[in-house]
């Protein structure tokens, strides 16, 4: 007679978890790459170019990226929100 093999109990995945830390690795991901571009076209163009290029998306994209870390954890709902501006804002540069 074999014996019935032990079940091994339920491992559960904290979703709410993976999406926070999700959130927070995109918005410093967006936040960072929108400081990067706006730093070569300093690079390529001047002050007066990083000016009229990044404009106010590089304040935006950091201001989401801060909006969606504050919010992650109270309201997930603002905090994708605020991560879709950062991105956004990021890419507009």
């Amino acid at each position: 007679m074999n014996p019935v093999p032990e079940t091994l109990p339920r491992q559960r995945v904290p979703w709410r978890e993976v999406y926070s830390v999700t959130v927070l690795v995109v918005a410093l991901l967006a936040a960072a790459f929108a400081a990067f571009k706006t730093l070569l076209v300093w690079q390529s163009f001047g002050l007066a170019g990083a000016l009229v290029f990044a404009g106010l998306h590089l304040p935006m994209a950091l201001f989401g990226a801060l909006f969606a870390a504050a919010m992650v954890y109270r309201h997930p709902g603002m905090a994708l929100l605020g991560v879709a501006t950062s991105v956004f804002n990021a890419l507009l540069i």
